[in-house]
């Protein structure tokens, strides 16, 4: 197994997400493409598809993908608090414990 380096832009800040995964040319795929979507289902690993040479797509399990989309939407959310923190744009702890004993009351 290859493995295959993503890069990924959150918030401005490049990242890089290594996959274990196959690589197989488009042309196999075409040629066999309901053993390559079973190898994906049995496996729940990606196959990068390439062209020419080239990374051109990538075949996953439905699952991984959802799995893999909530982990960015965190990260980005995280990225975003650490920006907004840096940026000043934030409320301190004791405000929030001043505005919690008002709601209370």
């Amino acid at each position: 197994m290859a493995k295959s380096v993503t890069r990924v832009t959150l918030w401005g800040l490049r990242c890089k997400m290594n996959l274990k995964a196959q690589t197989k040319p488009l042309t196999e795929v075409r040629r066999h493409t309901s053993e390559v979507f079973e190898e994906v289902r049995n496996t729940k690993q990606p196959i990068v598809v390439t062209e020419h040479g080239r990374s051109a797509g990538v075949i996953m399990d439905p699952e991984m993908f959802d799995l893999l989309s909530e982990r960015l939407q965190i990260l980005e959310e995280i990225a975003l608090g650490e920006m907004e923190i840096a940026s000043g744009n934030h409320v301190g702890w004791d405000e929030v414990k001043l505005g919690l004993q008002k709601w209370r009351h």
